[in-house]
């Protein structure tokens, strides 16, 4: 499926009811007993439903990008673990003579 460019939520129904949509309202009206107001309404139910179907998708899309951020985070940055100091770290075979760490460190 394409990547939603924009939210859903943010889109307007359009104004079915107004002239532009006449020559579709007309065709759903045909021979029937319907009227304009009828079919306009038809069409901003089918809108709606669209628009429910879009907006689950948008929210698919966004919950699937955050979880991919996430992992991707993850992989860059490994957590890291943090040893605590002892002395003993030091005296397997890192000292020198003098007890100290080496300098081949």
């Amino acid at each position: 499926m394409a990547r939603i460019a924009s939210h859903p939520a943010l889109d307007i129904v359009p104004d079915f009811a107004s002239p532009t949509f006449e020559g579709i309202r007309n065709h759903i009206i045909g021979n029937t007993q319907a009227t304009h107001g009828e079919a306009a309404n038809e069409l901003t139910t089918g809108w709606q439903q669209d628009r429910d179907i879009r907006l689950a998708a948008w929210n698919v899309q966004v919950n699937k990008e955050a979880r991919l951020a996430a992992e991707a985070a993850r992989v860059d940055n490994p957590p890291r673990i943090i040893l605590p100091f002892t002395k003993h770290a030091f005296e397997v075979g890192t000292h020198g003579s003098d007890g100290l760490p080496s300098s081949r460190w």
